[in-house]
């Protein structure tokens, strides 16, 4: 995404250009003598000191406000010099964390607000540009159920997010791993005009990258986010609140058979109900139903696994396969016994096991994969690793918990805060295959996800399932030109950045003159998303006016 300096009403995309600085007339406003003269003015009658006064107010008034004008100008101008500037967004090559321009729509079937990119930059010749854009707005998907008719070529589009950079930080300390920077582009392309890109670093000086199996590997192992980090860059998969109108009931959560789950709110909440006597856990499983359209026009839902689909991107990209995951929920519990998680990435199957009203530990268990094994069997040998863990939860509790697998970092969290320190597993060598996320996993419990309960009233809310970005090694079968088919060296003062949207960005991954950006192309790095916004149609008279308003609602810091 390339990224310019600009002034407010310039556009600037993933990409950034120079704006104008404007320039103001400092000249002081010049005294009067009569102004300057006590004597005369003590001389003065009633009737003159009246009439005087006010004049001399208000040239001090006029004056006043000049010189505060003035120091403020001052001010702005010292700020975006020296400390920050405003951008604006008009590609998407960061998305979803930053947007460019778009058009929003709200699906018929789930009533989620997609938002869909702009395409066809790359081609020449506005008119061709404005009708593969409209074409591909009319093919738009929503992101959320997957229906293929949003027709968004009928809803007015809106610019892209304007950014907050806070210049010249990188002249005082190095770029960190996953910041978001603004640096000038190594290159000009057809696609790619403007001056100023904006991406994420991934790859450090001194260090060996390659992107493999969707992920970035540095010096031969997995580069780990943060668990805020992971939060800030997930990319949605199903928000459970949305449920399509036209699916079966219970949807893509399902209890297993013979379980007591029961689902409520329409299939927005499930409950299972309390029973002491129950020897082994009821699991809550998500299953990826997807939408196949048969020849009569019917929509007919079959299993799938979930793949590099993004919404913002109209659901047209390549499909690959995708394996780290992170699930969020409200669970509210009561009674005596054990709330459990289970997760897997086709490498190694995870569950979480936490007491409820016990004084007892709680417990992590992993079954790594035995390529040998799996490939004889079909199923992995390895031994259970148990790792125990200071965490229960009380009786009679609600909370908000988030439990992923990303990176092969296990994370726990509630109510916003990890309850447990991060657990890493193991690297897997180059030649590990992944086994199906759909299946019954070696822990216990059933994959891609699910959430469990023993001896306990258990009820689930709000269930939203979200993915790791997959980092794309190429389209149609042909691989990228850099830190793909191997591995890439970075010397000292380069950097590797790629960008959020993997598959529709134009990044290290992709450039001729070659993968690495050098310290001194580095302009600043992107902290605030300051003024997002959004269209409000009015129809005052019989007549519609489109009026652009701030989204309050994605006004946020950037780690």
């Amino acid at each position: 995404m390339s990224v310019t300096p600009i002034s407010p009403s310039q556009p600037v995309e993933a990409t950034v250009a120079e704006g104008a600085m404007a320039r103001f007339d400092t000249t002081p406003v010049e005294l009067s003598p009569s102004a300057c003269a006590p004597s005369e003015s003590r001389q003065m009658d009633s009737t003159a000191s009246t009439t005087a006064e006010p004049h001399r107010a208000g040239r001090f008034s006029f004056r006043h406000s000049v010189e505060c004008v003035v120091v403020l100008l001052v001010v702005v101008l010292m700020i975006r010099t020296f400390v920050a500037e405003a951008y604006i967004v008009p590609t998407g090559s960061m998305a979803p964390t930053l947007i460019g321009h778009h058009k929003v729509g709200r699906c018929p079937r789930c009533g989620y607000r997609t938002r869909v990119g702009r395409q066809g930059q790359g081609i020449h010749g506005v008119r061709a540009a404005n009708r593969e854009a409209e074409r591909h707005y009319r093919l738009a998907t929503c992101a959320n159920c997957g229906w293929d008719q949003l027709h968004l070529e009928r809803v007015d589009e809106c610019p892209g997010d304007r950014l907050l950079v806070q210049k010249h930080l990188y002249d005082f300390r190095q770029p960190k791993r996953w910041e978001l920077v603004v640096f000038r582009s190594p290159e000009h392309t057809p696609e790619f005009t403007s001056n100023t890109l904006v991406k994420r670093v991934v790859g450090l000086p001194g260090e060996t990258i390659q992107v493999r199996d969707g992920e970035v590997w540095i010096n031969g192992g997995v580069a780990r986010k943060s668990w805020r980090q992971a939060r800030e860059m997930a990319v949605l998969v199903f928000d459970n609140d949305h449920q399509p109108n036209d699916a079966p009931q219970p949807f893509r959560w399902r209890g297993v058979e013979a379980s007591s789950w029961r689902s409520t709110d329409g299939g927005t909440a499930f409950r299972l109900p309390s029973d002491p006597e129950a020897k082994g856990t009821h699991w809550l499983v998500y299953h990826h139903l997807v939408r196949r359209r048969l020849l009569r026009g019917d929509d007919h839902w079959t299993e799938d696994a979930i793949r590099n689909v993004a919404g913002y991107n109209g659901g047209q990209e390549d499909s690959q396969p995708i394996h780290d995951l992170m699930l969020g929920c409200e669970v509210s519990v009561a009674g005596r016994g054990w709330l459990s998680f289970a997760i897997t990435d086709g490498l190694d199957d995870v569950r979480l096991d936490i007491p409820v009203g016990l004084n007892e530990p709680g417990r992590l268990i992993h079954v790594p994969l035995n390529r040998s094994d799996r490939i004889r069997t079909g199923k992995s040998r390895a031994k259970r690793r148990v790792h125990p863990l200071a965490l229960r939860l009380a009786s009679r509790q609600t909370v908000t918990v988030h439990f992923g697998l990303v990176d092969r970092r296990v994370n726990f969290a509630v109510d916003g805060q990890l309850a447990v320190p991060p657990v890493d597993l193991s690297d897997p060598p180059p030649s590990a295959g992944r086994r199906s996320l759909r299946r019954p996993l070696a822990t216990g419990g059933h994959g891609p996800v699910a959430v469990g309960g023993r001896g306990i009233d258990l009820t689930v809310r709000h269930l939203q399932l979200s993915r790791d970005i997959h980092y794309s090694s190429g389209q149609a079968g042909q691989p990228y030109r850099h830190a793909v088919t191997k591995p890439v060296y970075l010397a000292r003062d380069e950097y590797f950045v790629l960008g959020d949207n993997t598959a529709n960005s134009y990044d290290s991954r992709c450039w001729i003159t070659g993968p690495a950006v050098h310290r001194q192309w580095l302009v600043g790095k992107a902290i605030l998303v300051h003024l997002p916004s959004q269209n409000l149609v009015l129809k005052p008279f019989g007549r519609r006016w489109v009026v652009r308003i701030p989204d309050w609602h994605r006004i946020r810091w950037l780690r």
